[in-house]
C-alpha cells in the first residue's frame, strides 16, 4: 500500500510543478515540459515499483493530477479551460509511458511511444493554438461559411473626420481589426497589422482597416495619436456607434474579421490566422 501512496503523492507534486511554472515559461513550453515530466516520472515509478499491480499503480498516478486540478476545473471551469489541453496531454503521457513499461512486445511499445510523441508535438506546434482560438472565437481556425452582413451597421470616421460606411468597402477583400486604446494585447498586434497593410498596399482589391472602439477616457484623437506616435501607417477609423460591435459579434478584443468582395463575412478570429487566409487570396 505504501508504494501506491508514494506514487500518488509524487504525481501530485509533478502536476503542481507543471501548474506553477506554466505562468513563467509560457503555455507551449509548459505543454512540452508537462508531457516529458509525466512520461519520465511514470516510467521511473513503474520500474521502481515493478512488483505493484500495473493497473492500480497507473490509476493512482492518474489520480494525483485529478485531485490537484479538480477544484479549479469545478469551481472556475471556464477560466480553467485554457489549460485543459495540457491536463489531457499529461494524462496521455502517463498512459503512453505505462504501455511502454508493461506491454511485453517491442513493436506495440514503439508504436505507443511514437504515437504519444506525435500527439504531443502536434499540440505544441499547432493544437494549442487551435484550442485557444476555439475558446476565444468559437472556431478552431476562424474560417466561416460565407455569412451575409447586409444588415450589419458599420459606420466610422477617419482621422480627417470623413465618414466610412460598409457601402464603401464593396468589391474588395476587407480585413477589419477591432481594438480599443486600453487593450494591451490589441496594441501588441499593431506591428503585425502594419506589416500586413504594407504587404498589401499595392493590392487595389484589398483593404486593411483597424476599427477603434472609443471609451469614455479617450480624447477625440487618442486612437489616431497612438497609431501615429507608434510610427504605424495602417488606416484607422473610430466607430460611431456601439451597435457596430453588437452587429458584428465582437465581444472580445482584439478581434479580426475578413470580408469577401461581396461583403460576406468569411473569417472571425485572430489576426494571426487571418494573415494565413489573406496569403491565399
Amino acid at each position: 500500500m505504501k508504494k501506491y501512496l508514494i506514487a500518488f503523492v509524487l504525481s501530485m507534486g509533478v502536476d503542481l510543478i507543471v501548474a506553477l511554472t506554466r505562468g513563467f515559461i509560457g503555455s507551449l513550453t509548459a505543454l512540452a515540459i508537462g508531457y516529458s515530466l509525466f512520461t519520465v516520472f511514470t516510467i521511473i515509478i513503474c520500474r521502481r515499483f515493478n512488483h505493484a499491480k500495473p493497473w492500480l499503480l497507473v490509476l493512482v498516478i492518474l489520480l494525483g493530477p485529478l485531485v490537484i486540478e479538480s477544484p479549479a476545473r469545478i469551481f472556475a471551469f471556464e477560466r480553467s479551460l485554457i489549460s485543459l489541453d495540457g491536463f489531457v496531454l499529461n494524462m496521455l503521457a502517463v498512459i503512453v509511458a505505462a504501455l511502454i513499461c508493461y506491454v511485453s512486445k517491442m513493436t506495440p511499445r514503439i508504436i505507443s511511444g511514437i504515437t504519444g510523441f506525435a500527439i504531443a508535438l502536434f499540440m505544441v506546434v499547432m493544437g494549442h493554438n487551435y484550442w485557444l482560438h476555439k475558446l476565444n472565437y468559437g472556431t478552431f481556425t476562424g474560417r466561416l461559411a460565407p455569412k451575409d452582413t447586409t444588415n450589419y451597421l458599420f459606420a466610422g470616421r477617419d482621422e480627417t473626420g470623413q465618414p466610412l460606411s460598409v457601402d464603401m468597402l464593396g468589391n474588395k477583400w476587407v480585413l477589419l481589426n477591432f481594438w480599443f486604446t486600453r487593450c494591451t494585447s490589441c496594441i501588441e498586434e499593431f506591428p503585425q497589422l502594419d506589416k500586413l497593410a504594407t504587404t498589401y498596399a499595392d493590392r487595389k482589391d484589398m483593404l486593411i482597416l483597424s476599427v477603434n472602439r472609443p471609451i469614455m477616457s479617450d480624447s477625440l484623437t487618442q486612437a489616431f495619436d497612438m497609431i501615429k506616435n507608434g510610427g504605424y501607417t495602417f488606416k484607422t477609423v473610430v466607430a460611431d456607434d456601439e451597435q457596430v460591435y453588437i452587429d458584428w459579434g465582437v465581444n472580445r478584443f482584439p478581434t479580426t474579421i475578413v470580408l469577401d468582395k461581396t461583403g460576406r463575412m468569411i473569417f472571425y478570429g485572430s489576426l494571426k490566422n487571418a494573415e494565413k487566409l489573406l496569403s491565399k487570396l
